[in-house]
């Protein structure tokens, strides 16, 4: 059965395409991924996408922040300080210099993009943005009593099979937490628990409320039925192995 309604994450995809923040993010991305493994090539790519940014028209105050302060970790390199060691160049004049230091000869500028190279970079785009989404909805999930994650986590579910103990009532599940693990709303999940016909001792009343193992895997069960059409393959496949293992901690079978 499929959501209906529009998509959860469409809000906070929205919002961050329409932020200036997004273009810091995605440049600081790119330069947290050369900075883990750094040669001279990469030393001379991320100092032109710099000078790149710094020649745009219309230079956000965030981008603006990120550009400085890479200029700043490119000053304090060995080459950095040996052509500049008092700090005398402008930013562009040490960024050429520094270029020219790791490539000799290279002329970053007639290095365009193709229009493949184009397209990957708008999907690379379009996944982070949408990572920074799924981020925010569960952050936003995680605060807020109605608001639901986009998806069912296999890493809580894993987590849920590792904790619950059948005869340690304090391990069991809250509300909150079924709702952050299968991506359904509490008043979904008040609803499966009453068709259920819960017994008291499968019950802790007490704020906050638990609920016993064979609710719990009830109630994931139905879920992963009814957001199955919305999971891709890999996403259903680790939830069913969590739920699986679950199955096998609490010795309960279905």
């Amino acid at each position: 059965m499929s959501r209906r309604g529009r998509p959860r994450q469409r809000t906070e995809v929205e919002e961050l395409r329409a932020s200036s923040k997004v273009e810091r993010k995605d440049l600081a991305k790119k330069f947290r991924e050369l900075r883990k493994e750094t040669n001279r090539f990469e030393y001379a790519w991320e100092a032109a996408t710099v000078l790149h940014t710094l020649q745009e028209s219309r230079l956000s105050p965030a981008v603006r922040a990120v550009c400085d302060d890479r200029v700043k970790r490119l000053r304090r390199t060995n080459v950095g300080r040996k052509f500049d060691p008092y700090g005398s160049l402008s930013d562009p004049e040490f960024l050429e210099t520094f270029i020219e230091a790791f490539e000799p000869g290279w002329d970053w500028r007639k290095q365009a993009e193709d229009w493949s190279q184009a397209g990957e970079r708008v999907a690379r785009n379009d996944r982070y943005i949408r990572e920074m989404a799924q981020i925010l909805r569960n952050s936003k999930a995680q605060a807020k009593r109605h608001v639901v994650p986009d998806a069912p986590d296999p890493a809580r579910l894993i987590y849920l099979a590792n904790r619950i103990k059948l005869n340690d009532r304090t391990t069991w599940p809250t509300l909150k937490e079924l709702k952050l693990t299968t991506g359904q709303s509490e008043r979904t999940i008040r609803q499966i628990i009453k068709n259920l016909r819960p017994k008291k001792s499968e019950l802790v009343l007490k704020t906050p409320k638990r609920f016993g193992p064979r609710l719990v895997l009830r109630i994931l069960e139905k879920s992963l039925n009814l957001c199955s059409t919305g999971m891709d393959e890999k996403t259903r496949s680790n939830c069913m192995v969590s739920l699986q293992r679950l199955q096998q901690v609490v010795a309960i079978r279905s």
